[in-house]
């Protein structure tokens, strides 16, 4: 947990230290996951606003504006995304490859293929998973 609390720029807990995280006691993990969803509901709602306030490329590093931008279907959005899974950055291109999912560009694919090489299973493992959904799109249809 003090891996990711580090990745968003909070400080990590004391050691052995679990707070909740709001009264009520929502543990931290509830509220980090839940905190990527809302990333994405803010970005599907707010496209605009979204890409202003993350329009600076430092902001790539961060797991919930990655996040936000898997929501946001545009092509600038995933030719950013795509140079993401290119980052030396273990996380980001894990977080990059998810953010993937569902969006549509002409050099995806190539990308994507590329991204099959990645030396880390996460990656390889959600890149396969978009190629997949990629074929399944292309597929002619079955006579049913």
């Amino acid at each position: 947990m003090d891996r990711f609390r580090s990745r968003v720029g909070a400080p990590p807990l004391p050691s052995g230290e679990r707070r909740a995280a709001v009264p009520g006691g929502t543990s931290d993990r509830l509220l980090l996951d839940n905190l990527g969803r809302a990333s994405q509901e803010a970005a599907r709602a707010f496209p605009n606003e979204f890409l202003s306030v993350s329009a600076d490329e430092r902001w790539d590093g961060n797991p919930f504006v990655c996040s936000g931008l898997g929501a946001i279907r545009r092509p600038e959005v995933t030719e950013r995304l795509m140079r993401m899974l290119t980052s030396e950055d273990h996380w980001l291109r894990v977080d990059a490859a998810v953010a993937l999912r569902g969006h549509r560009h002409p050099d995806l694919e190539a990308a994507l293929l590329a991204g099959m090489l990645d030396p880390d299973y996460l990656v390889r493992y959600h890149v396969e998973l978009r190629l997949s959904e990629i074929a399944e799109e292309s597929a002619p249809p079955t006579g049913e």
